[in-house]
């Protein structure tokens, strides 16, 4: 419908063990015919679901942020999937309970204020930056607002205004304003930072700077937000501040029905009345942009009002059916960058220029449509709708405008000497953008001369400015004053730093510049050379590498003024090994627990011990899960067929707070104490004397491996001056530290505290330059772990002159292989089955050191296990399946703090058996094509529970064929042959991958994906390098798409 002028005028790759990023595909077409991209719920239990007053956020990268009723935070991909979410406590319906509308930063941090008392602060993946209490909740359905110097002001429901600094969540204030029992989302003014927030028949003013009343104002015949104490339903219409401070605001007559609305303009000095427009009908949130309102009403109609009278501009029907709830009318339309209004008219989304033409409207809308989000960067557009659907439009015309140019400070140039200049220029979204459009414009012709790409030459001594424009935003526009000089009279050659100094093996940029005065002469190029080549090199950039300790002597000059010339002297140093802190250890172990927090502990009795041993509640990482599924397998198949088996699962278990003496019926001390012989190297007998001191065994009388026997055999097989895996006259590191350790408790006894110093005089003597320790030909992180545990338990300082050499010590060794996600590296890749644990343990051998002088870590351990966890909440993994049918997949739920709960805690059901069935463990199988609701719930309490969606469909391939050979030069082609059963065209994507059979490390790894005609059949080759030592496999798997990631085949292993 043409609107009627009255006056003036991506994408992302989810792959098993890899990511790879691709670009969105094409939007869809302008005009008639646009359609939603995609649709999607947030289902999970009982009445949860998107909230129905939510206005989601979009953030730089084109995320959606949204609230859901069961009180979680979702950050949605713009390809459907969920990035992350968090919770923030506020479950409950939308009308009584918790804040909408996060509000990003330009940092891409999220702030929203919650039905729990608190206002959040999220980083951009989710992670809670901070939290600030208030004395009430926050008034629901509203949104923080933030002010142009980082404070944050939030709305409680007891009528207080917070002031919050953003960054650190610090109160500034809390101010108690006028006006009732609730209040509305706080506007902040463009013009001097006036805060303005509205209670259901009143506004307030308030001066930031001294908590005072600028203004209020009371209106005894007008509402200007819905809010029924009785029921506790609120419902805002929020309003819009123009940029000198006058405050818009729709509200309606008091005492008499919504619909009679009335848009007002506020006077930012004293609150008066500037205008006000008789709207006589229901009418959403006024929008603002320049000089324009926008707001819609009950008959689809888009209206456009001077913001200086309220004179109408334009007012634009849509022909769509209408929708009459109020509460559906407390947002304002959203305004583009480029000025297009996109607003919901019924089941539709409409796109308006600001003229008041169409640009486009979507078609076929099967939802009412409540809200709109503004564009994203690339045209992304976020609807809340019926039925608690999310809907994401793309905008395909969505314009970049030029919003902010930069331009280098006023300088200085030779005559004769040419500069280009740099400008920036960003969009809206702070986005760069191309500058290749901006216009350049000399002010003197005489003095210099400036082409179209902005290369200024010198002509003539003098002073003349360029103007830098862009013709499409005449707005976007800045000047650089430029001085002309005759000759280099009055111009000095500078290096920085002054005093250079660097360390042998590091590289030290010196940056040469011209000045002239107080200005900076641009324009020229500088020469590099060094001239004493054995202390320093540098290259033509002035980047300088020291060789070796000294003085070294570094010459630079101007290429085109051989004049400016200057010497640099530079000092070389040896690096000064700088020690690792105990606050600097213990952020080490946070980060390593924080990785094991979201993995849980499995089935690992390793990583138990090093939880224990690190001082944190091994229950809090899923430890009742492992000791159910421990004592369920040792009763089912038994512990193991070697004595480490017992004696690792003895350390396990004493950590978990469970008794080794007796689990699964098993005794795991007396088989110990009574293993018919000592095999695996010294392995046995090492860990046999270390399980028993670890439970603090009583030995019984005529046991064979007692703590005397176990000792003397470690004793007995020294390797050198330490100890091998396997014998033999050289130590290593590992083994060695293993010994020392398990010796530790004894080491006032003559012979162990001789074999013990000599020992570690060899870990001393074999450590490397860098500090770190290696086994097998690598150095490697186990094996510096293995070290500190060894020298912590005997009480030497790993980081002293002992075991610091040129390039670190033990323990900065250690923290090298440390990555960001609290991972290990064995050597150059994360390693969760051995580098990790270790790496925990030393953190935790280090910590008990740091603290006490010496680390007992190994030596009668205590369990750190509290009371269990009362579960409140249930949370289903993985969630929002797509299946095909016949195929299976363990379902898991964890309570509310993130931990993993046995499925003998919980009952498993499905909605309908016929398309899915699920057993007690979890079990889950599809039968056939449809759609199905999965729940749990708590067997103590029914009433907590979860459920999640499953959709089942068809299946399109199957497996014809796999073969693998081996060649004569180590290569292993693999050929699969996979057919497209289905009636229709599909693709897929192949991903193959060379898999080290034990660890499950990936190797190498190729892809490929293509297109199969109904029964078609295609095969996939692949050639792999298979490493000289090892047992290794292929593994595939088929995909659906890039985008979706949803398998398609079982997975196919050789």
């Amino acid at each position: 419908m043409k609107g009627k002028i009255k006056r003036g005028v991506i994408r992302a790759l989810m792959l098993f063990l890899l990511a790879v990023a691709f670009a969105p595909g094409a939007p869809a077409l302008a005009g008639p015919g646009v359609t939603p991209d995609w649709e999607r719920t947030f289902r999970g239990g009982y009445k949860v679901d998107l909230r129905e007053d939510e206005l989601p956020a979009v953030d730089r990268t084109g995320n959606a942020y949204v609230n859901v009723t069961n009180g979680w935070l979702y950050c949605v991909n713009p390809d459907r999937t969920t990035a992350w979410k968090a919770n923030l406590y506020q479950s409950g319906e939308y009308q009584k309970t918790g804040g909408a509308g996060p509000v990003p930063d330009e940092e891409g941090n999220i702030y929203l204020g919650s039905g729990d008392k608190k206002v959040y602060a999220l980083a951009p993946d989710g992670r809670v930056l901070w939290t600030a209490p208030m004395g009430d909740v926050v008034s629901p359905g509203t949104s923080p607002a933030l002010g142009a110097d980082g404070t944050l002001y939030v709305a409680a429901l007891n009528g207080t205004l917070y002031a919050l600094d953003k960054d650190t969540g610090q109160q500034k204030w809390a101010a108690a304003t006028k006006g009732g029992w609730s209040r509305n989302t706080p506007v902040v003014s463009p013009a001097d930072g006036t805060v303005y927030v509205g209670s259901p028949n009143s506004v307030n003013a308030l001066n930031p700077a001294d908590v005072s009343e600028k203004w209020y104002r009371h209106f005894t015949d007008l509402v200007l937000y819905e809010a029924t104490s009785s029921s506790g339903d609120i419902d805002e219409k929020r309003m819009a501040a123009g940029a000198d401070g006058t405050l818009y605001i729709m509200a309606y007559a008091k005492g008499t029905s919504l619909k009679e609305s009335r848009l007002l303009a506020l006077d930012p000095a004293d609150g008066g009345i500037k205008w006000q427009l008789e709207v006589n009908q229901l009418a959403g949130a006024p929008a603002l942009d320049g000089d324009t309102l926008y707001y819609k009403t009950e008959d689809n109609r888009l209206h456009a009002v001077d913001t200086a009278d309220g004179g109408e501009k334009w007012v634009f029907r849509g022909d769509e059916a209408y929708m009459t709830a109020d509460q559906h009318y407390g947002r304002a339309p959203a305004v583009g960058p480029d000025g297009t209004v996109y607003v919901p008219l019924g089941k539709n989304l409409y796109a308006v220029t600001p003229a008041g033409e169409e640009k486009w409207r979507s078609t076929g809308g099967q939802y009412w449509i409540y809200q709109v989000s503004a564009p994203g960067p690339g045209g992304e557009l976020y609807c809340v709708a019926s039925d608690g659907r999310l809907l994401k439009f793309t905008d395909p015309d969505l314009t970049l405008i030029p919003d902010r140019l930069t331009l280098e400070a006023d300088f200085a140039l030779l005559k004769g000497s040419t500069y280009t200049l740099q400008p920036g220029l960003t969009d809206t979204y702070g986005r760069p953008m191309d500058t290749g459009d901006l216009q350049y414009a000399g002010s003197d012709p005489a003095v210099l001369a400036v082409d179209a790409g902005g290369t200024v030459r010198g002509l003539a001594a003098g002073a003349a400015t360029v103007t830098v424009s862009h013709p499409k935003a005449p707005q976007v526009t800045g000047t650089v004053r430029i001085t002309v000089l005759e000759d280099t009279r009055d111009v000095t050659l500078t290096v920085t730093p002054a005093n250079p100094e660097l360390l042998v093996g590091n590289q030290l940029l010196l940056q040469a510049g011209l000045t002239a005065g107080s200005r900076t002469v641009k324009g020229e190029a500088f020469e590099w050379t060094s001239r004493t080549l054995p202390v320093v090199t540098v290259d033509e950039n002035g980047m300088v590498q020291g060789v070796s300790a000294g003085e070294g002597t570094m010459r630079v000059r101007v290429k085109n003024r051989p004049e400016l010339a200057q010497e640099v002297r530079v000092l070389v140093k040896e690096p000064a090994i700088t020690k690792v802190t105990p606050e600097e250890v213990r952020a080490a172990l946070v980060k390593t627990l924080g990785y094991y927090a979201r993995e849980g502990v499995g089935n690992r009795d390793w990583v138990v011990f090093g939880i224990n041993a690190a001082g944190a509640d091994v229950r809090e990482y899923g430890g009742d899960v492992y000791l159910a599924r421990l004592e369920a397998g040792v009763r089912d198949k038994g512990v193991g067929s070697q004595m480490t088996d017992y004696e690792r699962t003895a350390i396990a278990l004493v950590s978990a707070g469970a008794d080794p003496r007796d689990f699964g019926g098993v005794d795991l001390i007396d088989k110990i104490v009574n293993w018919p012989d000592l095999s695996q190297g010294i392995n046995a007998s090492v860990w046999g004397l270390i399980a028993l001191d670890a439970a603090n065994a009583v030995v019984p009388p005529g046991a064979k491996n007692t703590r005397e026997a176990l000792i003397n055999h470690i004793l007995s097989n020294r390797s050198g001056k330490g100890w091998a895996y396997g014998g033999g006259s050289v130590p290593e590191p590992d083994m060695t530290g293993m010994a020392l350790y398990a010796l530790a408790p004894y080491r006032d006894r003559p012979e162990i505290r001789a074999a013990g110093e000599a020992a570690i005089l060899w870990l001393s003597e074999n450590q490397q330059e860098d500090g770190t320790y290696g086994s097998w030909g690598a150095t490697n992180c186990e094996s510096s772990a293995q070290v500190i545990m060894a020298l912590t338990a005997w009480g030497v300082d790993p980081q002293g002159p002992a075991f610091t050499k040129k390039g670190g010590n033990a323990v900065t060794a250690l923290l090298n292989y440390q990555t960001a996600t609290g991972m290990f590296n064995h050597t150059n890749s994360p390693d969760p089955a051995f580098a990790t644990p270790q790496g925990l343990q030393a953190l935790a051998a280090l910590q008990d050191y740091l603290a006490n002088g010496v680390s007992t870590i190994y030596y009668k351990i205590v369990s750190h296990g509290s009371e269990p966890v009362t579960v409140t909440a249930l949370e289903i993994f993985p969630d929002g399946l797509e299946m095909e049918t016949g195929r299976s997949i363990a379902l898991g739920v964890k309570n509310q703090r993130g931990i993993v709960l046995d499925n003998s805690l919980v009952n498993w059901s499905v909605s309908d058996p016929d398309v899915a069935g699920v057993t007690d463990a979890g079990l889950l199988t599809t039968k056939k094509a449809g759609q199905v609701n999965i729940v749990v719930t708590l067997k103590e309490n029914s009433q907590i529970l979860d459920a999640s969606t499953l959709t089942v469909v068809r299946q399109d391939f199957e497996i014809k064929k796999i073969e693998s050979t081996d060649s004569v030069d180590g290569e292993r082609n693999v050929r699969i042959v996979i057919k497209n059963i289905s009636e229709q065209e599909k693709s897929a994507v192949f991903i193959v991958g060379l898999y080290d059979r034990e660890s499950r490390e990936l190797i190498q790894q190729s892809y490929i994906s293509k297109t199969f005609l109904p029964g078609g059949s295609h095969q996939i080759e692949a050639t792999f390098s298979v490493p000289g030592e090892g047992d290794y496999e292929v593994r595939a798997m088929v995909w659906n798409d890039w985008l979706k990631g949803r398998a398609l085949t079982d997975l196919i292993s050789e």
